[in-house]
């Protein structure tokens, strides 16, 4: 049975703790010993703060400490994390860069209706979501899916589209990539509840030249059909 919300702001205190003393039951002291020194994560991430989606669809489990460069904020909007990233890439020598949004994403469910009644800080963030949707060209594949599912996966390409373009002489000169991903949720496509697919690249989104993108090399075939979103 899932753990009730916790009614007022002490009783939400007491978990942590107590979730803390989880947290260092399960995790060996050498986990520890290993990142005492600096971090070498392997991917950076800007992902929504939806309370359910987790970093773990994409790094594999909670106890891989320092393996992902994490940013998240409503809609999973580049423009807050540019700097956090510069630095992932310029001093930590990360190589890729992923945008994860969600099935069923708030931010930009908001963005497509009436958000005029929110508070003016809130007004503003999705506004910025909705002129990045309304500037993307048309992905006429969307057109079979719903309306919010296909405006989570324009915003997704539109924040890739503006990481890529910052990013563009690293893109150029270092290998960098940039991938955007959609965690289903709702297993709206069809392949399982909490499954991660690859969207775009850059700004590269039909299936049939992602399949023969270079940055999906290692993985085999049946791996590529599986994980780019099948439309």
């Amino acid at each position: 049975m899932p753990e009730l919300k916790p009614r007022h702001a002490s009783a939400a205190l007491a978990r942590i703790p107590r979730h803390n003393h989880k947290h260092q039951s399960n995790m060996p002291d050498e986990t520890f010993a290993l990142l005492q020194d600096g971090q070498e994560p392997w991917v950076g991430v800007i992902t929504c703060a939806d309370s359910r989606v987790p970093l773990e669809s994409i790094i594999g489990d909670a106890s891989n400490l320092g393996k992902a460069f994490k940013c998240a904020c409503a809609g999973n909007a580049a423009k807050g994390a540019i700097g956090s990233l510069e630095y992932a890439v310029h001093h930590l020598g990360v190589k890729l860069l992923a945008v994860q949004g969600h099935t069923e994403c708030g931010a930009v469910g908001a963005a497509l209706s009436d958000y005029s009644g929110l508070s003016e800080t809130l007004r503003g963030d999705i506004h910025h979501i909705k002129n990045m949707i309304d500037d993307m060209p048309k992905d006429e594949r969307l057109n079979s899916l719903d309306s919010v599912t296909a405006g989570v996966l324009t915003n997704i390409r539109a924040q890739v589209k503006a990481l890529s373009t910052h990013f563009a002489t690293e893109i150029g000169r270092h290998g960098i990539a940039v991938v955007g991903l959609i965690y289903d949720l709702h297993n709206k496509f069809g392949k399982g509840y909490g499954k991660e697919y690859l969207y775009c690249v850059h700004d590269e989104i039909h299936s049939d030249t992602l399949t023969n993108h270079p940055v999906l090399s290692e993985l085999s075939k049946e791996e590529r059909k599986s994980f780019i979103l099948p439309l």
